[in-house]
């Protein structure tokens, strides 16, 4: 018995089901004994926006008994030490099986459910992945100067807002909150440990396919202003945050969103899904203009809003 996670989105949950079919477990365990070059037990891959590999989870102990499998492996992540390519081809079933051994609900598939709009998406991702292999790179943090600062907005004459400290330890020291909090939560700055989603405080949730327009509302609805709307100083510390959008590929899979914060230190710093926050763009260049970073698929850009400190999110 295991769980299986396609690491892919930001803003919805990623993919995930629960496998209880002895064969299928056994037959996994097998690939992974005899193709150790596909996995990985501490994962050092891509960390960006888009596909980022499969993690898999295993639930008993009997595979101890006669194996050096650990607990949790991941595969395809493109870390530097596993064949990406031989690892795409393990997953690649495992993907395409997902609706029939999604039968298990889980909180995550009220926004994604696991069938075939998840499969063609996640295939599509991946198939980009493999062919357009990303460069891994684990930079320096940039956290120098104070905590918090004021600034002046250069866009809006009258408008002043804060920007903070770049502290991605907040966020990736700790593998729980790693994985439950996503790029909304790092806009806010909350650390609650929902994996929030627009809307979800203020009772105008998103549904499990929705426009970028659609994520503007109910973003708003949870009290985010678009820039230029002048945030008083009763909302400090006002947060200047950027949304973008990754469209659904004409229709056949789940659309996605993301969020990023400015920081002090003139870039701007984000959170990808459950992954780890982060100051780089797909390219792995720091981000001074999230309008014109490397996105991947999020390629819309609707604008930028305030959050003051009445911004709830859940």
């Amino acid at each position: 018995m295991f769980r299986a996670t396609i690491h892919m989105f930001s803003g919805r949950p990623d993919p995930t089901w629960i496998v209880v079919d002895p064969a299928a477990t056994d037959s996994v365990l097998a690939t992974l004994g005899e193709q150790p070059e596909t996995w990985t037990a501490r994962p050092a891959g891509f960390t960006g926006l888009g596909f980022r590999g499969v993690e898999i989870e295993f639930f008993g102990d009997d595979h101890r008994a006669d194996s050096r499998i650990p607990d949790r492996v991941m595969l395809a992540d493109a870390s530097p030490d596993t064949d990406l390519r031989a690892a795409a081809e393990v997953v690649r079933p495992l993907i395409e099986a997902m609706p029939e051994h999604g039968r298990i609900p889980l909180p995550e598939h009220v926004l994604t459910p696991p069938d075939t709009r998840a499969v063609t998406t996640a295939l599509r991702w991946l198939d980009i992945f493999v062919e357009h292999p990303p460069v891994v790179l684990t930079p320096e943090p940039i956290g120098r100067g104070p905590l918090r600062r004021t600034v002046p907005d250069r866009l809006c004459s009258d408008c002043q807002y804060e920007i903070s400290r770049f502290n991605p330890n907040f966020w990736n020291a700790d593998a729980n909150v790693r994985r439950s909090n996503n790029c909304y939560n790092y806009g806010r700055n909350w650390r609650t440990n929902t994996f929030a989603q627009p809307g979800r405080a203020s009772g105008q949730p998103l549904g499990s396919v929705f426009t970028g327009a659609d994520v503007v509302v109910s973003a708003m609805s949870d009290g985010l202003r678009k820039r230029c709307d002048c945030l008083p100083a009763e909302e400090f510390p006002r947060r200047m945050v950027a949304l973008v959008y990754a469209p659904d590929f004409e229709g056949t899979g789940y659309p996605d969103y993301h969020w990023y914060r400015e920081q002090i230190g003139g870039f701007w710093g984000h959170k990808p899904g459950g992954g780890t926050a982060r100051n780089l763009d797909n390219s792995n260049t720091v981000i001074t203009n999230p309008e014109a970073c490397d996105r991947g698929t999020y390629t819309e850009f609707h604008g930028y809003f305030c959050a003051g400190r009445s911004v709830v999110i859940v």
